[in-house]
């Protein structure tokens, strides 16, 4: 899921309590994301 409009309406849908419920089971890591994420945390620690 990439936006939050999308995730309020996943949320609804499935009938979770919170949008961090559904965040919490849907809301993998997409490769880019983690190789960008990868990306800063190198030139943060040197």
């Amino acid at each position: 899921m990439r936006d939050s409009v999308r995730s309020y309406g996943a949320s609804e849908v499935l009938g979770h309590s919170s949008v961090a419920t559904t965040g919490d089971i849907y809301g993998h890591v997409s490769p880019e994301v983690s190789a960008s994420a990868m990306e800063v945390l190198s030139e943060a620690l040197g």
